[in-house]
C-alpha cells in the first residue's frame, strides 16, 4: 500500500477518535462518569441442608465480619460433626470451596481445610464438611465456608454450628411450618393453631403491622386481607438449645384491595419448647408485616398517598417548604414525589419491579436515612448496613449519597466499611448520620463520633467516649449535645456544637449537681439536672440518677422553660416530635415508687398547612397509614414513575476507620435478634431474662444464657472444702475453692493482695480459674443458678459479709459451703433465698 494513502488513513481514523473524544466530554460536560441503573446481585445463596429440606439462609460476604458479634443462625449437629450445604449457582459459579471452624472466643482459628466432598446438581454446589477435631457437646462454633475465584475468596459465609444429641430439631420445624401453613387458611387454622396462641387483652388487634400470640385468631390469620404466599419460607434457627429454639421465617406475601395488588415483607419469629414426640409447646410468638409502596395508592380523589400496612415509628419523611416535594422511605426504599412535574421517583432500593421475589436483595439486613432535601427536591441520604447489589455488594458498611431530581440521578459520595453486622450497627447509625454543606459526615460508632472528609477521604475521632443514649441530637442531625463523662453521676458539663457552623457553647453544673443530657426540641438543648444527693448506689453496683429538674435551654443559652415538681423525680426522658416523654417516681420511705408519667409540650406546631400522617382502618387490614396533602397541593392524576440511575464514579470512594480502643460492653440478644449492649453485666442478663435470650461479652463468649433451670444439679462432691478463720477471708476461700476444683493450683496469699486491692473480681476469678468471671448481682436468684446448672460453683453473700459458695440445689434445699465452717450446710431453699436477697442477691461465678 501507498505510504502516503496510509498516512492519510491514520490521520482521518485519530481525527474520527479525536472528535468521538470531543463529543463525549461535551455531551457529559459536569458529570464524572456515564449514568447507569445499579448491577442485578451476584453472590448465591447458600443453604444449610438439614434431613432433606433447606434452613438456614446464608448471604455471601465480601468483606471479612467480625465473628465475635455474629448470631445470625446455628445449625446443630449430631455426633458425626457433619454439616451440608448447598449453594446456588445460577449467577455465578466458584471452582473451589474452603473453610474455617472458629471459636465464639474472639474468633481464634480451631481448623481450617480444603471441602473435597463437592458435587453439582440440580443447580447447586453440594457442599459436605466433617469437622476432624473433637468438638465439645453444646458448646457454640463459628463456620466460615469461603466460595473461591481461584487463589481469591470470592465471599465467605457464615453460621454457628453446635454438636447435639436431644435438641429434637426436626420436630420442632415441623410445628413452625405446620403453624405458618395454617395462617393463610382459617378453616386448617382453627384445628391447628387455636390449642396454641393465647388471644387476651395484651394482644394487638388493631393493626397487622405488629402481631403476637396474645393477639386474636382473626389477627393472626390476617383479618380479611387473604393474602397468599409469594415466596416459600425458609426456617432459620436463630437459638437453639435443649430448653427452647426461636426459629425465624421470612418471606412474602401478596393481596389485593381495592383492584390493587400489594406485596408484603412479613418475618415470623417462634419461640418453641419440644415436650414429648406427640407435644411442642408454643413459648411466643411474634409477626411483623411491612407493605411496599406502589404508586397505584396515589388516591386523587382524597389527596393522599396510601403507604399501606406499617409501623410509622420506622416512617421517614421530609418536605420542601410548600409541600410540593415529598422524600420518603418505606421498606428499605427512599421514594420523591413532585407535584409540579406530576412524577415519582423510586430513589434507592435493592428490590425492584424486576427482582422483588430474590431472596438475594429482599434481604433486610439494611436500612436507608434521609439526611436532607433542599428546595429543589435533592436529596441527600445514606444506606447502612449489608450491600445486597451494586459496587458494594456482600460488605457491610454506611453508603452516603447524592440525588439530582432534575436530572434524576444520584452519585455515591463515600463508603464507610464496618466489619460488625447490621443488627449491631444499626443501633448507632439510628444516633447519628450528617453530611455538612462542607462535604464533612459525621456518624456515630463505637462510643464515638467520627468525623470524615468526603472530599480527601480524611476521617478523625471526633469525640471519643459517648454512650448514645447520652448524646443528644436535633431531629435533623445538625446540633448535638454531648458530656464531658460517660455516665450521668459524673457529669459535669455538657457542650453544644453545630456541625455546620462548628460553633460551640458549654453549660456547667451548679456544685453538688451533675448533668444528663436528653435531647433536642427543634434547636432547644433539653437538659436534665441531678442533685449529687439524690444519687444512690446499690449493692449490685447499679446507679440511680434521679433527674430533679428539666431545663430547655435555647442557642443563646437562655432557659426558655424548667420543669419540675416537689417530691417527684424523673428516672427516664424522651424528646421526640416536639414533646418530652417523662417516667416519673415519687420517694417513699427512702424508696423509688413508680408514678404517673407526664410530658412537655413545647413550640407546638401552629402549620395548618402540613402533609397529615394518619392511620384509616378497614376490615381487610385493619389500621394502614396514609400521608395525606394540604388542601391546595392537588394529587390530580397518578403520577408518572421515574427510576434513578447511578452516576458512575471513577474514584474510589472506600474508607476503613480504624478505632483506638472499644470499651469493654456486654450484648444482648433477645427472641433470637440483637437488642443493645450494657456496661454492666447485670443490666444484660436482666433484659436477656425477660426476652428469653443471652449475653455475650466483648470476645464473643456467652456469658449467660436463659434456660429452663433444672430441677437438680450438684457440683457438691467435687468441690473440697477450705476454711478460714476471718469472715473478711471468706471471699478468697471460695474463690481458691474454686480455682481446685477447675484444677488449678491458687496462689491464696497473691490472690488476697489483688482482692486488697481492688481487682475486678472477674479478673480475680480467670487469673486464679482460669475461667472467665461473672458477676451478676441483683439478678434473681434463678439467674445465678444458670452457672451451676453448667456446673460451675456460685458465690453469695450474707448480710454480716460472710461469702460462702452454693453447690447443690433441688425444689426445697440448698447446699452451700461457708468457708467459716469445716462441713458444708444444707438448707431450705426459700430461708436461703431470703437471706441472699437481704443481703443483695449477690451473684458470683464464672463461665463453664
Amino acid at each position: 500500500m501507498d505510504g502516503r494513502l496510509v498516512a492519510k488513513i491514520l490521520i482521518l481514523f485519530a481525527i474520527f477518535i479525536g472528535s468521538i473524544f470531543v463529543v463525549n466530554r461535551i455531551d457529559n460536560a459536569g458529570v464524572q462518569d456515564v449514568s447507569v441503573e445499579m448491577e442485578q446481585a451476584e453472590l448465591p445463596i447458600v443453604y444449610v441442608r438439614y434431613h432433606d429440606q433447606f434452613i438456614n439462609t446464608l448471604h455471601g460476604y465480601t468483606g471479612k465480619v467480625d465473628t465475635t458479634y455474629f448470631r445470625d443462625t446455628i445449625t446443630p449437629m449430631d455426633y458425626g460433626q457433619t454439616i451440608e450445604l448447598w449453594s446456588d449457582q445460577e449467577s455465578r459459579e466458584y471452582n473451589a470451596y474452603q473453610y474455617e471452624l472458629r471459636s465464639q472466643y474472639q474468633g481464634d482459628l480451631i481448623e481450617n481445610g480444603d471441602v473435597t466432598e463437592l458435587t453439582q446438581a440440580d443447580g447447586y454446589d453440594k457442599v459436605s464438611i466433617t469437622f476432624r477435631t473433637k468438638l465439645e457437646e453444646l458448646q457454640e462454633y463459628v463456620l466460615v465456608l469461603k466460595a473461591m475465584n481461584g487463589e481469591d475468596v470470592g465471599a465467605r459465609y457464615y453460621t454457628r454450628v453446635v454438636v447435639e444429641n436431644d435438641f429434637h430439631t426436626d420436630k420442632l420445624l415441623e410445628f413452625v411450618g405446620k403453624f405458618n401453613a395454617a395462617i393463610f387458611d382459617k378453616a386448617e387454622a382453627e384445628k391447628t393453631i387455636s390449642k396454641s396462641i393465647e388471644p387476651n387483652e395484651d394482644g394487638n388487634n388493631e393493626y397487622l403491622s405488629e402481631v403476637d400470640i396474645h393477639s386474636s385468631f382473626d389477627t393472626i390469620t390476617f383479618a380479611d386481607l387473604n393474602p397468599t404466599q409469594l415466596t416459600k419460607p425458609i426456617a432459620s434457627i436463630k437459638e437453639i438449645d435443649d430448653s427452647y429454639a426461636i426459629i425465624q421465617l421470612k418471606y412474602m406475601i401478596s393481596a389485593t384491595e381495592n383492584k390493587i395488588v400489594e406485596n408484603f415483607y412479613v418475618t415470623e419469629d417462634y419461640r418453641v419448647r419440644y415436650v414429648d414426640e406427640s407435644n411442642v409447646y408454643l413459648l411466643d410468638y411474634k409477626r411483623t408485616q411491612d407493605a411496599l409502596f406502589t404508586p397505584d395508592n396515589v388516591n386523587i380523589t382524597a389527596n393522599n398517598f396510601k403507604i399501606g400496612v406499617t409501623n410509622d415509628d420506622a416512617f421517614q419523611y421530609v418536605t420542601n417548604d410548600k409541600k410540593t416535594k415529598v422524600a420518603f422511605t418505606q421498606a428499605r426504599q427512599l421514594w420523591y414525589y413532585d407535584y409540579n412535574s406530576g412524577t415519582i421517583t423510586n430513589v434507592y432500593g435493592f428490590c425492584q419491579n424486576d427482582n422483588y421475589t430474590d431472596a438475594r436483595v429482599t434481604y433486610d439486613e439494611n436500612n436507608i436515612k434521609i439526611l436532607k432535601m433542599d428546595k429543589d427536591g435533592n436529596i441527600t441520604f445514606a444506606v447502612y448496613g449489608y450491600m445486597n447489589r451494586g459496587v458494594h455488594e456482600g460488605k457491610v458498611g454506611i453508603a452516603v449519597y447524592q440525588f439530582e431530581a432534575d436530572k434524576d440521578r444520584m452519585q455515591e459520595v463515600l463508603f464507610i466499611e464496618n466489619n460488625k453486622p447490621y443488627s449491631i450497627l444499626k443501633e448507632d447509625m439510628e444516633t447519628l448520620l450528617y453530611l455538612n454543606k462542607d462535604g464533612e459526615f459525621y456518624y456515630f460508632d463505637n462510643d464515638a463520633v467520627v468525623k470524615v472528609d468526603t472530599q480527601t477521604k480524611k476521617s478523625e475521632i471526633f469525640i471519643e467516649d459517648v454512650l448514645n443514649e447520652h448524646l443528644a441530637v436535633s431531629e435533623d442531625n445538625h446540633l448535638i449535645g454531648y458530656p464531658n463523662e460517660m455516665l450521668p453521676e459524673n457529669t459535669t458539663s455538657v457542650t453544644v456544637l453545630d456541625l455546620d457552623s462548628k460553633k460551640s457553647w458549654s453549660l456547667d453544673a451548679a456544685n453538688g449537681e451533675r448533668l444528663e443530657t436528653i435531647g433536642f426540641v427543634e434547636e432547644d438543648l433539653v437538659l436534665g439536672r441531678i442533685r449529687e444527693g439524690d444519687i444512690e448506689i446499690a449493692l449490685d453496683k447499679t446507679v440511680t440518677c434521679p433527674i430533679s429538674t428539666i431545663d430547655i435551654i435555647n442557642q443563646k443559652k437562655d432557659v426558655v422553660k424548667t420543669y419540675g415538681t416537689t417530691g417527684v423525680y424523673v428516672m427516664q426522658a424522651t424528646a421526640k416530635d416536639g414533646v418530652v416523654y417523662l417516667d416519673r417516681v415519687r420517694k417513699i420511705n427512702g424508696t423509688f415508687e413508680p408514678t404517673t408519667q407526664d410530658f412537655i409540650t413545647y413550640k407546638e406546631n401552629e402549620n395548618k398547612d402540613d402533609i397529615k400522617m394518619a392511620y384509616k382502618y378497614t376490615d381487610n387490614a385493619y389500621n394502614q397509614l396514609y400521608m395525606t396533602f394540604p388542601d391546595y397541593v392537588y394529587v390530580t392524576a397518578r403520577p408518572e414513575l421515574m427510576i434513578t440511575k447511578q452516576i458512575v464514579n471513577d474514584t474510589d470512594t472506600t474508607v476503613k476507620i480504624a478505632f483506638d480502643h472499644i470499651n469493654k460492653k456486654f450484648y444482648c440478644y433477645g427472641q433470637g435478634q440483637y437488642m443493645t449492649d450494657y456496661l454492666n453485666l447485670n443490666e444484660a442478663v436482666r433484659v436477656a431474662y425477660e426476652n428469653a435470650g443471652v449475653v455475650l461479652d466483648e470476645n464473643g463468649v456467652i456469658v449467660w444464657r436463659k434456660i429452663a433451670v433444672k430441677d437438680y444439679h450438684t457440683v457438691a462432691d467435687k468441690i473440697k472444702i477450705y476454711t478460714v478463720a476471718d469472715t473478711k477471708d471468706t471471699l478468697s476461700a471460695c474463690i481458691y475453692m474454686m480455682g481446685v476444683y477447675e484444677e488449678k493450683n491458687p496462689d491464696l496469699s497473691a490472690m488476697q493482695e489483688d482482692i486488697a486491692d481492688e481487682m475486678p473480681i472477674e479478673d480475680v476469678i480467670l487469673k486464679y480459674t482460669g475461667r472467665q468471671g461473672t458477676d451478676i448481682t441483683g439478678c434473681d436468684f434463678e439467674n445465678g443458678l444458670y452457672y451451676l446448672c453448667k456446673d460451675a460453683p456460685v458465690i453469695t453473700r450474707f448480710a454480716d459479709g460472710t461469702y460462702v459458695l452454693v453447690t447443690s440445689y433441688n425444689g426445697q434445699k440448698i447446699r452451700y459451703i461457708n468457708p467459716l465452717e469445716t462441713e458444708d450446710i444444707v438448707e431450705s431453699r426459700e430461708e436461703f433465698e431470703s437471706k441472699v436477697k437481704d443481703s443483695g442477691n449477690v451473684f458470683i461465678s464464672y463461665v463453664r
